[in-house]
């Protein structure tokens, strides 16, 4: 009897030990020590069942770290023994999600599903590769029998809110989230982020204000959607301190980085911005498991913006001067900078800033002159996918009573022909990307004709009637950072913002300007254009509308999924090829 008592003992004494290097990986994870995690996760691990889960843990680790061609191993070969194994299909399907093969995400995902068919976590996983690929009905279609069957847990419900939300559907988004009544954290970010993404800040506010909870990802979550409230509200010192406060609570998150390096270039904190830039690069395992090298600082979109501001040191330091003046007065400085170097981006893109902050661009004095055409005008380049017809149908639909101008390649040559310089037409001509010609050809349409652009990726979810007030001549609204956005753009004939913009535009095309097309022909020539002529003349601001980005958001849901977004096609996936990796 006591000959099988030392083996007993030792089978416990290791499973025993198994349990303990479990739980320090644990502990080195919630530390966001992914590396000493994975030590501990390797440690405990063996074949079997019984070692599934630290051999599962630690390719959760190795993609943390951006080695998902070993994480992929090792759940491989825990499917080997056990070919329905939750943990390992979700971690293959979430590394599949991770490098934008959706098709593996989802066969994953599906396959979890019929095989633990009571597993939130498996219908987590499918919906969320399903709201990337913009596919609302097909999400919802899987999540609401699902959460029928199984009282909506909690996190369920902030999924369909979640869904909801990002389709345009703001009502029903709220009437899901309110229909659960737990204390559910995922939750409580749903609820702030539909209030902020449809401009309700002081319900945001008042929201955020109580705690979300003790664990130090709550915390986090809770000091950055605070910085979230203030930036929309344009408190940008508010906004800095808070994600801070979320990078103090947990130095492994890239989000939070990603965060303050926006806030850091809106204040002119050159520095600011590149190492909390730099820090999300280096955080971010997304461009490994992409099978890419990891971006540099000037391969992100707001790196090439951070690029250009830095490029006058001169300039920089008179810039450095306005923006220690408070709104009002900084208005009136960045204006007097702008009169003597005007085609400059920090300080126009500053002082679309101040302008907001001080109240100036809140509503539009009424301007003389002729109205905003009722008139939706969109363009395609090629042959029209399915995906994006629908969504440029959107906008015919919500507008029975408007005109309708649909261009293609071809078309919009003819119409500049017609009624453009020669110096429009070849640079629309020229222009070596279909978002270039776009670009060229909304300029030229608006300032000539007049009326309403729309981006054929973006969809309309309410009329626009009331928008065009009599004394409105030039509605946007503002981007993230403070830029005009391009995409929906209304104006009426002769602006003179379109005039510059589409002068600098051209001219930048014509000469061979080998900026960024959002700098050259985009948003940042549009942006240039505006503050110049406000620069010029403060009347300029009379008869301008700029919505803010929850107020247009009530209009249309821009920059929709679509599938040529994930091909060459689109304009910041050909421009990044060039020089984003180092």
């Amino acid at each position: 009897m006591r000959s099988g008592i030392a083996p007993v003992r030792a089978m416990r004494s290791e499973m025993q030990q198994q349990r303990e290097r479990l739980a320090q990986g644990y502990a080195a994870r919630e530390a966001g020590d992914h590396a000493t995690a994975l030590a501990h996760f390797v440690d405990a691990s063996g074949v079997g069942p019984d070692f599934h889960p630290a051999r599962i843990a630690a390719a959760e680790a190795l993609v943390a770290l951006g080695r998902p061609e070993e994480a992929e191993l090792l759940l491989r070969a825990v499917l080997e023994e056990a070919p329905n194994d939750l943990g390992a299909l979700l971690g293959l399907s979430e590394i599949a999600r991770l490098a934008q093969d959706l098709s593996g995400c989802l066969t994953l995902a599906r396959q979890a599903m019929q095989a633990h068919p009571d597993a939130p976590a498996a219908v987590l996983q499918a919906t969320r590769a399903l709201l990337e690929v913009d596919a609302p009905e097909a999400a919802l279609a899987i999540l609401r029998p699902f959460g029928a069957a199984n009282g909506w847990p909690a996190v369920l419900r902030a999924r369909e809110g979640e869904i909801l939300r990002h389709a345009g559907r703001w009502q029903e988004s709220r009437a899901a989230l309110d229909a659960a009544t737990d204390a559910d954290l995922s939750l409580f970010v749903q609820r702030v982020l539909l209030h902020l993404t449809v401009h309700e800040l002081d319900a945001a506010a008042r929201l955020v204000d109580q705690p979300l909870g003790q664990t130090r990802l709550a915390r986090a979550y809770g000091h950055h959607l605070r910085g979230q409230v203030a930036e929309a509200r344009w408190r940008l010192d508010d906004a800095a301190r808070h994600y801070r406060a979320a990078i103090a609570e947990d130095r492994t998150l890239a989000w939070p980085h990603t965060e303050l390096a926006r806030v850091c270039l809106m204040q002119f904190d050159l520095e600011g911005f590149r190492r909390h830039q730099d820090a999300a690069l280096q955080l971010d395992t997304t461009p490994q498991l992409r099978r890419r090298q990891r971006l540099r600082v000037t391969g992100t979109h707001l790196g090439q913006i951070w690029d250009e501001f830095r490029a006058d040191t001169a300039l920089g330091a008179r810039v450095a001067a306005c923006m220690a003046l408070d709104p009002a007065m900084r208005v009136s400085a960045l204006r007097g900078v702008l009169r003597e170097e005007p085609d400059t981006l920090a300080p126009s893109l500053l002082l679309l800033i101040a302008l907001r902050q001080s109240g100036q661009l809140d509503r539009a004095r009424p301007a003389a002159g002729t109205a905003i055409p009722r008139r939706i005008v969109q363009f395609w380049a090629g042959d029209l996918p399915d995906d994006v017809a629908a969504l440029m149908d959107s906008w015919r639909q919500l507008h029975p009573g408007w005109e309708y101008c649909h261009f293609d390649l071809a078309g919009a040559g003819e119409w500049l022909s017609a009624h453009a310089p020669a110096d429009v037409l070849r640079a629309y001509v020229r222009a070596g990307l279909a978002a270039q010609k776009a670009d060229i050809f909304r300029l030229a349409y608006l300032q000539t004709a007049g009326g309403v652009w729309a981006d054929a990726d973006d969809r309309c979810i309410a009329p626009l009637d009331g928008l065009l007030a009599p004394g409105v001549r030039l509605l946007g609204w503002q981007e993230h950072f403070g830029s005009l956005g391009n995409n929906f753009l209304a104006a009426a004939a002769g602006h003179p913002a379109l005039a510059r913009a589409l002068a600098l535009a051209t001219g930048a095309v014509n000469r061979g300007d080998a900026d960024m097309p959002w700098l050259a022909t985009g948003p940042g020539a549009l942006s240039r254009a505006l503050a110049q002529e406000i620069a010029a003349d403060a009347a300029t601001l009379d008869g301008l509308r700029v919505l803010e980005r929850g107020e247009a958001a009530r209009l249309a849901v821009f920059h929709c999924f679509a599938a040529y977004k994930r091909t060459a096609r689109h304009w910041l996936r050909a421009a990044s090829t060039r020089s984003d990796t180092a």
